[in-house]
């Protein structure tokens, strides 16, 4: 897929503050090294996990990635573990099932 083709604004991380998203939730953040440099791979999860761009997705996400040990980053880490308790609050059984299917996954996810 081009990226001319993605249904969503691609986050080059090149932006000093990033908006963090989650529902109607917005926070202004910093854009630390570790986010610009976890957003390849975050980008290719979505790609193989067909998650998409929700709140909710996201959060199922964040429990793949957690799952498949992608992060080495303790900040990319905990950044996914917020969102997997917030994830709980939208289906408790669909971020324990994207976590087991990242621990399945170990092998096809990117290190950083």
């Amino acid at each position: 897929m081009s990226p001319d083709e993605r249904p969503y604004r691609l986050d080059t991380g090149e932006e000093s503050v990033w908006l963090a998203r989650l529902g109607d939730l917005v926070l202004p953040l910093p854009n630390f090294r570790w986010r610009r440099e976890a957003l390849a791979v975050h980008d290719r999860n979505h790609e193989l996990t067909g998650y998409g761009f929700s709140a909710a997705d996201e959060c199922r996400l964040a429990a793949w990635e957690l799952g498949s040990r992608c992060y080495d980053h303790w900040g990319a880490r905990l950044l996914c573990r917020f969102l997997v308790v917030a994830g709980m609050l939208y289906g408790p059984r669909s971020i324990i099932a994207a976590y087991r299917n990242g621990r399945s996954h170990l092998a096809m996810s990117g290190k950083f």
